[in-house]
């Protein structure tokens, strides 16, 4: 477990340093130009080495009783959650409503995930995404400061992130026993 937990502390880490360290991640632009983003890409796939390695790493414990075991539900819930994922890029009426779509976004496919397994492993690795989101938000929030709320768009623009999200999870149900071996359906 102790692998799975120092990935998502890298994970964090890495993502944190712009929000949460601003003058850090500007002293180190700075220093290293364009490299930077280099070396933030190779701390990320660093961070999703050891959390894949520490996964496999751990067999699993039930902790609880998942509460949902509901496929159509789950699926729901998935597709709005990417649905939020994808909603920061281009006009739409989500974003007048959410200032961090995508992180919202995230935080739910997390919660989804609690829901359906009820084991450690589970347990660590999304919980801890979730405290990082939280965190993002916060240390955005504070970084960037007020609202600006973007102009309320047209209810029709939510159809383009809606059209993606419904294609990212018909995609995601039918590879996910490729990427993770546990089928959905």
């Amino acid at each position: 477990m102790h692998i799975l937990i120092s990935g998502i502390a890298l994970w964090m880490v890495v993502h944190l340093i712009s929000s949460a360290a601003p003058n850090l991640r500007a002293k180190l632009w700075a220093k290293l130009g364009h490299p930077y983003r280099g070396l933030i890409s190779l701390g990320l796939l660093a961070a999703i080495y050891v959390i894949v390695t520490g996964w496999q790493a751990v067999s699993p414990v039930l902790l609880y009783t998942p509460p949902l075991t509901n496929v159509p539900v789950t699926a729901l819930l998935m597709f709005v959650a990417l649905s939020l994922s994808v909603a920061p890029y281009g006009k739409n009426i989500i974003k007048h409503y959410l200032r961090h779509p995508q992180l919202t976004g995230f935080i739910l496919l997390c919660i989804t995930h609690l829901l359906v397994n009820g084991d450690d492993r589970t347990t660590v690795l999304f919980g801890g995404f979730i405290l990082w989101a939280c965190l993002e938000i916060f240390f955005l929030n504070k970084r960037d400061g007020t609202w600006a709320r973007p102009e309320r768009q047209p209810i029709s623009t939510a159809l383009l992130p809606l059209a993606i999200g419904a294609a990212l999870t018909a995609a995601l149900v039918y590879a996910h026993p490729y990427l993770t071996g546990v089928p959905l359906i």
